[in-house]
């Protein structure tokens, strides 16, 4: 009997303590129960239809509590309902919800289709290419490019309408949005086209000595009115040839920039071809100047110590012409 009362307060100490861990365990339980089910706000909502509901603002509302609230604003608009607002719709429909801060607010965004700047940008360019017998030409718009947002389910595209454009570049071109057949949005964009033309510029920097050939060289767009009038516009006159100096990559040349590369140099041995009928002779000589090819220079034959002049042939190589 006394070995029983001795552990009697002990064996109803663990049952205490049992007791109190398992209401622990049931109030956690149904606190995150709770927290599971709570009531929030959704920070930023897209609707797609005409009209939002209280399930685009508040999470966990069920289909038979849902309700229209408003009209949706327009396609790629949005609005906002601040914590004010959003507490008072908690309070008439009774979720139970309340701000955390004044900060609280929720914005509701309306799906749409962008058109983007670049596609109206490239529906113009390509109207005025046309008229303009396919010159390239780069557009400085007046102003920003309206901004064109449509249903989600209409295509980001756009058409011109009508285009009229000016000797000087100045135009006037009117857009449809998402097509001339279906103008759910329209604009009218005003700016100036100017031509662009495509010069040959080299890719890599190139020092003097060098030949360049047709893989050295890049196109390059620039506004026809920034063209120097001794600007290198065609390829051809720049293959073959060799820089006078060191020429950087994507530069525009100028005629002075480069050089027929000098196949004779002043003070080497060269070769000296004399032509008189069907007789061919050579002898040896020394250039007394630097020469390119097709180029005339003055040469001394070491036979006769004579002066000559001779057209420079190739490498070390000269033609007296008769």
């Amino acid at each position: 009997m006394y070995i029983s009362l001795l552990l009697k307060p002990d064996f109803t100490f663990r049952v205490l303590i049992l007791l109190m861990i398992v209401m622990l365990c049931s109030l956690f339980i149904a606190i995150k129960s709770k927290q599971a089910f709570a009531i929030d706000i959704i920070n930023k909502a897209i609707v797609t239809e005409d009209s939002f509901k209280l399930s685009d603002i508040f999470t966990d509302i069920t289909p038979e509590k849902d309700v229209v609230l408003g009209i949706s604003p327009k396609a790629g608009d949005e609005i906002t309902l601040n914590a004010r607002t959003l507490l008072r719709l908690s309070s008439v429909y009774n979720l139970g919800w309340s701000p955390q801060s004044i900060t609280d607010r929720v914005t509701i965004k309306r799906n749409a289709t962008i058109v983007k700047e670049e596609t109206i940008n490239n529906a113009i360019t390509s109207e005025i290419e046309k008229k303009m017998n396919g010159r390239k030409v780069k557009l400085i718009i007046s102003g920003a490019l309206p901004e064109i947002n449509l249903s989600p389910e209409l295509p980001a595209t756009v058409e011109v309408s009508s285009l009229d454009i000016n000797d000087k570049g100045w135009f006037e071109a009117n857009i449809a949005s998402p097509s001339i057949s279906n103008p759910v949005r329209t604009a009218t964009i005003y700016g100036e086209a100017r031509k662009i033309i495509s010069v040959p510029v080299v890719k890599n920097a190139l020092k003097n000595g060098y030949i360049i050939g047709s893989n050295d060289i890049e196109w390059l767009d620039i506004e026809e009115r920034n063209i120097k009038y001794n600007a290198i516009i065609n390829a051809e006159d720049i293959i073959g040839k060799t820089p006078r100096r060191m020429i950087r990559p994507q530069t525009i040349l100028l005629d002075n920039d480069l050089e027929m590369p000098q196949l004779v140099k002043r003070g080497e041995n060269v070769t000296i071809l004399f032509e008189n009928g069907a007789l061919m002779l050579s002898a040896d000589g020394k250039a007394l100047e630097d020469g390119a090819q097709g180029e005339f220079i003055k040469v001394v034959n070491s036979g006769s110590n004579r002066t000559i002049e001779a057209v420079v042939e190739d490498t070390r190589l000269v033609r007296v012409i008769r």
